[in-house]
């Protein structure tokens, strides 16, 4: 599982679906290493139709989709895996019914690591570390959070929240194995370069990372 750069789309930034699957092509041809779809407000039908058309770009990038909050949707399309939310459905129910799927999980203190940790995730998806446009009212989470969070419970993290190559130093000394990006990569002008660009720069500034 490789969480180095991880896309989260958002279907704001683009005009139809033809947009939409253009721009995750776009990001896995940037270096996108796992990409969430997340589809907050949309019909089921619609739903399950953008997720079997990016499962296909997934799938021909080998790229692991991961399905935001829809089990339903992942068994559907045959995801990797889903993510889900402190408030979403058990991780543990998820985990007894879909033992080799990856399960990731939104914490954000040490109690909730251990706890998604025991109930088996595989990945947390930890933040917000700076403001963030898809979750305003997250609280930011400073790089010592992050470091402790990843002592007590030893589980791949994602560092998630309004990541940009502006702020982007400011993990400089965390010991996260990726960030979880959306708008830096899906809102801007030029999707694969700044996919491409955010990767580089991760590489660059965080000690854990693999070649």
């Amino acid at each position: 599982m490789d969480l180095k750069l991880y896309g989260i789309t958002d279907p704001r930034w683009t005009k139809n679906d033809d947009e939409f699957f253009d721009s995750v092509r776009k990001a896995l041809g940037g270096g996108v290493t796992i990409l969430q779809l997340r589809e907050k407000d949309t019909p089921y039908e619609e739903f399950l139709f953008r997720a079997k058309e990016v499962k296909k770009i997934c799938d021909e990038y080998k790229v692991p989709l991961i399905i935001n909050d829809n089990v339903e949707i992942m068994e559907a399309v045959d995801a990797a895996g889903v993510h889900l939310g402190r408030s979403d459905a058990s991780i543990k129910e998820v985990r007894k019914k879909y033992p080799k799927k990856i399960i990731g999980a939104t914490v954000k203190t040490i109690l909730q690591a251990i706890l998604a940790k025991a109930a088996g995730a595989s990945y947390f998806g930890v933040g917000a570390v700076n403001p963030s446009s898809t979750k305003s009212d997250a609280v930011p989470i400073d790089v010592k959070r992050l470091n402790e969070i990843d002592e007590a419970a030893g589980v791949p993290i994602v560092a998630i929240g309004g990541i940009n190559l502006e702020n982007m130093e400011n993990l400089s000394g965390a010991r996260i194995d990726g960030i979880a990006v959306s708008e830096a990569i899906f809102g801007s002008k030029d999707v694969e370069e700044s996919a491409r660009l955010l990767k580089e720069k991760f590489l660059k500034i965080t000690r854990r990372h693999h070649a």
